[in-house]
């Protein structure tokens, strides 16, 4: 089952969905490992003495910008939120990272759709098993699995399956402005704090520099 390791910080971008990672964010997943796959990105220190590198580890560098969970709010109702899943996920399927040089670098060679809804799924699932509070109530234990185990099913299959171009469409790094088409937040004042375009060398072993501050 999968491991998160940091808390998932985040500042809005829009009122109506956009956020950006204040921190990294990572997470341990068995679904990279059973995949045989490797996570190339890694973040600055002090994650990176932090949390040692193990097989099955994914990171998203400060300013990665996402909107927690795409699906419809029309099924997101019925079936609960999860926005550690949808960030997970968001990770996922992002294409690369864009090095100076402006060329992409795969982030995760081999990343496929149906494996990024996977990882969606066990991100679910351990949210589930340890929120004890679900079992506060009329309903019965088993029902209560049975419940989440289709909310898990249905939300994964349908970013699983849905054509839209989500998938690999933007970089790890992809700035603000390529995604919501803004400067960040707009109500910071941005001589202050600027989230940048993570810098990552040529064996993408971490970033330079994640925050820039200002005057």
């Amino acid at each position: 089952m999968t491991k998160i390791y940091t808390p998932l910080v985040t500042a809005q971008i829009d009122n109506d969905k956009y956020v950006s990672l204040h921190q990294p964010f990572g997470f341990n997943s068995d679904v990279v490992k059973e995949n045989k796959l490797k996570w190339l990105w890694r973040p600055p220190e002090p994650w990176n003495s932090q949390f040692p590198e193990q097989d099955g580890d994914v990171w998203a560098p400060t300013g990665f910008t996402f909107d927690f969970e795409s699906i419809p709010k029309l099924l997101r109702g019925p079936t609960g939120e999860n926005r550690r899943g949808g960030t997970g996920h968001d990770i996922a399927c992002r294409r690369g990272v864009m090095e100076t040089s402006q060329a992409v670098v795969l982030v995760c060679p081999g990343m496929t759709k149906s494996i990024a809804a996977d990882i969606y799924f066990e991100i679910m699932e351990y949210c589930d098993s340890i929120d004890q509070e679900r079992f506060k109530t009329w309903v019965p234990k088993p029902l209560v699995r049975f419940q989440e185990w289709i909310r898990r099913e249905t939300k994964s299959n349908f970013v699983r399956f849905w054509p839209g171009d989500f998938f690999q469409k933007h970089a790890l790094d992809a700035t603000c402005k390529e995604i919501v088409g803004i400067d960040c937040d707009p109500y910071v004042d941005a001589s202050k704090t600027v989230i940048v375009r993570t810098e990552i060398d040529a064996g993408m072993t971490g970033a330079t520099s994640d925050i820039i501050g200002g005057n």
